[in-house]
């Protein structure tokens, strides 16, 4: 069994997100901007599942100010990139040699966090369920919830 994230209500240090071009995003940039972070690998079914939603989800608060990006968790970095990109998957994909995963706690994938724009951590959770990933965004503020139709 996977261990809990135990990140919610609280703040994640100032992570720097690496692209596979080589730029870098500090998650301490976003700050002002809820953000949901999707933690996944190409060998991870249940991640690959997931994104069909997520790109529902993704078309649906673009207009709020939500921001998705995603962190591939696989060996392979081009690899991520490619799948995500022959899926024409809009949203922002870094990859992770480790040092995230280190600083979140180690729990497994699919991962899903979400931080509030003062940059708490309202939502953590290895393979959330659509229902609860929905829920998680509409607390987040009345717009997410017009958003999502919920």
């Amino acid at each position: 069994m996977m261990p809990s994230p135990t990140t919610t209500g609280k703040r994640l240090p100032d992570l720097v997100f690496r692209a596979l071009d080589g730029s870098e995003l500090r998650l301490e940039s976003l700050l002002g901007h809820p953000v949901l972070i999707d933690l996944w690998a190409t060998w991870c079914g249940l991640c690959v599942e997931a994104f069909p939603d997520l790109a529902r989800i993704y078309e649906q608060t673009r207009s709020t100010g939500l921001i998705i990006l995603s962190i591939d968790q696989a060996d392979d970095a081009t690899v991520a990139q490619k799948y995500l990109k022959k899926l024409h998957y809009p949203w922002q994909n870094f990859y992770d040699p480790g040092d995230i995963d280190k600083s979140l706690g180690a729990t497994g994938v699919p991962r899903t966090i979400i931080i509030d724009s003062s940059g708490v951590v309202v939502f953590d959770k290895v393979s959330p369920t659509l229902q609860e990933l929905r829920a998680a965004i509409g607390k987040l503020g009345s717009e997410y919830t017009r958003a999502l139709g919920n």
